[in-house]
């Protein structure tokens, strides 16, 4: 999707929309970029001569280990809880095996 974009001295997207009567009226003194592919996010930096978005590591957090951890015992608990029930639901007759 294209649209536009306001970008501060060091390159850092402040504001983007895909209609530019919709860009926030207090950061119009910007830099604008306009018919931009908007790959990014605010925040991040987008180098005009390039046509390049560059993805600022701190506007994507990465999971901690622990919640990488819990998501492991989560989804480990739905496979081990589905089996339980698609066996106990076999065993009842109510559906059949597949």
């Amino acid at each position: 999707m294209k649209g536009f974009i306001l970008v501060d001295k060091e390159n850092i997207v402040r504001c983007m929309a895909t209609e530019k009567v919709n860009l926030h009226e207090d950061k119009l003194h910007l830099d604008l970029f306009e018919d931009v592919e908007l790959k990014g996010s605010v925040g991040d930096e987008y180098e005009a001569q390039a046509n390049r978005w560059v993805k600022r590591p701190e506007n994507y957090p990465q999971p901690s280990n622990a919640e990488k951890r819990e998501e492991l015992i989560q989804g480990r608990m739905r496979t081990i809880l589905r089996k339980q029930a698609m066996d106990e639901l076999i065993t009842e007759g109510v559906i059949s095996e597949a």
